[in-house]
């Protein structure tokens, strides 16, 4: 954020028209990940939702569960806007080496990234602009026109919306992220500069910097409607706003006051401000949801809050003016943005020891993190074969698995599977399939989808519950209808142990009808053959003939 451009709207000359390098200078910054456990589960994760009971079937499963990305298979990128160069800055995570500057609008504030890691959305202050970066190239596309004085942006959880908040009409712009088409303004307090949605998508909540104490306030817009409900008094002149990952606290940093606001979310009641350093700005929380870092402008600090008691620690020194935070996926590293130091200075979440600054443009205000992900490879299945009926325990090797967004047999989704900390296996359940056949299985990341190969085939076994007469005399050609699952009516095949069942056929998935050949004496396994697979061999299949 500009400090002169949003000075122009404050109480006092702290921020109005000062020089940046100055005004900021201290004196003058799934999941679980619980290591291997034996589980009977009750539960199942899908991609951006908690686990959730729904297992049809017990069983026990050895798996180290991950929810937090520490072995996502991505390239951790950050992002920063530089308002004063009119670029962002992309640093690579893993190296904390920036790479080539993006030219975009003029005075970038605030960035967000898409939960799919595609796109980055920069807003633009004195343009009224939001500009699009495709993070595969870090290609800008046309600028989209929201209201004035874009300051910041936030992404839904499911990637379909970016709001913007604009400073200068009071309002927030959503943007239909698969088309960049803006709709109407959603209006909202003087001032809003933070924004931040809750993880559950249902909840954006605004933060109003506006003049003086007394009027300090979040609005939190129903996202399923975009109407914005009543004000939430917290403390003076809000800007930075961060929700939890389990999506019960939205924590606001609060400029004037020099104090972060928790606001409870299933009530919207503010609770006790937490005294942190001078002028907060930013404040992030890491995706383990255990520490809240709140970047503090005029102290040149970073102050973490733990989370579980909203206790503030020692603050941690950083570059001049921290303006901006974002925290890694696998919550090791929280980046902060100096806006009078023109760097970044990473912090290892670990021991909140701050690193070697990077220097970026100028100006550096918002910040976010965002991943390239791998598409992602099956090269075996472990349970080749399994019944129609579904739920049987398949275990999918491959690579860069997680984070999956579906897993599919057959373009049939599992509803229910685990994926191990190396995002090398999956443990999934099959689902149900109406007819018997060979299908490849898929596993579906932001990274794309797995090619399919004879590696990935599951068979799909036709299933026989039972047989009406089971038994009759030998020599006797009789009629015998038979239920089960998996039937191909008019291409399936019936057998009375080895003869050929001539006189049959089946007339839907489920019912088949077929007059037994002249046996001998003994018992019979009764097949039927789909799709050039065989019915499981089961006691219910059995024919006595007497």
């Amino acid at each position: 954020m500009s400090v002169g451009r949003m000075g122009a709207r404050t109480r006092d000359d702290r921020l109005a028209g000062v020089p940046l390098a100055e005004c900021c200078k201290p004196g003058t910054q799934s999941t679980l990940a619980e290591g291997t456990k034996t589980f009977t589960p009750e539960g199942s994760r899908r991609s951006g939702r908690p686990w959730r009971c729904g297992f049809g079937a017990v069983l026990a499963v050895t798996f180290v569960l991950s929810v937090t990305g520490s072995a996502w298979a991505a390239t951790a990128w950050v992002y920063v806007a530089n308002q004063g160069s009119g670029t962002v800055t992309p640093i690579e995570a893993a190296t904390n080496k920036p790479g080539a500057e993006i030219k975009v609008g003029t005075l970038p504030a605030g960035v967000a990234v898409t939960p799919d890691g595609k796109t980055a959305y920069v807003a633009n202050d004195l343009s009224g602009t939001v500009t699009p970066i495709e993070v595969a190239t870090n290609k800008p596309g046309p600028e989209i026109k929201v209201g004035g004085e874009p300051r910041a942006v936030a992404v839904t959880p499911d990637g379909k919306t970016a709001y913007v908040a604009n400073q200068g009409s009071g309002t927030v712009t959503p943007i239909e992220v698969a088309t960049n088409k803006p709709g109407p303004e959603i209006g909202v307090g003087s001032n809003p500069v933070g924004i931040a949605v809750t993880p559950d998508g249902k909840t954006a909540y605004v933060a109003n910097f506006e003049s003086g104490t007394e009027s300090s306030t979040v609005t939190p817009i129903e996202v399923a409607t975009n109407k914005p409900g009543p004000p939430i008094k917290v403390g003076g002149e809000p800007i930075g706003i961060a929700v939890t990952p389990d999506g019960k606290t939205a924590y606001v940093a609060n400029a004037a006051s020099g104090t972060v606001t928790p606001i409870e979310v299933a009530t919207n009641k503010p609770g006790a401000e937490i005294k942190v350093g001078g002028e907060p700005f930013g404040v992030a929380v890491t995706p383990d949801g255990k520490t809240a870092y709140v970047a503090n402008l005029g102290s040149g600090t970073v102050t973490p809050i733990e989370v579980a008691t909203n206790t503030p620690g020692p603050e941690i020194k950083v570059g001049f003016g921290p303006f901006g935070v974002a925290v890694t996926p696998d919550s090791k590293t929280a980046y902060v943005a100096n806006s009078a130091s023109g760097t970044v200075t990473p912090i290892e979440v670990a021991t909140n020891k701050p690193g070697g600054e990077i220097t970026v443009g100028s100006e550096p205000g918002g910040i976010a993190v965002t991943r390239i992900f791998q598409a992602p490879t099956v090269t075996k299945v472990s349970a080749t074969s399994g019944p129609v009926t579904g739920d049987k325990v398949v275990t999918i090797t491959g690579t860069n698995l997680s984070p999956a967004a579906a897993v599919e047999f057959g373009g049939v989704p599992a509803n229910t599977y685990f994926i191990n900390e190396a995002a090398t296996e999956i443990a999934a359940l099959s689902p149900v399939r109406e007819v018997a056949g060979t299908v490849d299985v898929t596993v579906r990341t932001p990274g794309g989808t797995s090619k399919t190969t004879t590696k990935d085939h599951y068979k799909y076994l036709p299933v026989i519950t039972s047989i009406k007469p089971n038994s009759g005399p030998a020599g006797v050609e009789q009629q015998v209808e038979i239920l089960g699952a998996g039937f191909k009516p008019a291409g399936s095949e019936i057998f009375f142990g080895a003869t050929f069942a001539g006189n049959a056929e089946c007339f839907t998935p489920t019912f088949c009808a077929a007059y037994s050949p002249a046996l001998p004496k003994g018992k019979f396994e009764v097949k039927v053959k789909v799709n050039g697979l065989t019915t499981i061999k089961t006691k219910a299949a059995l024919f006595t003939s007497f």
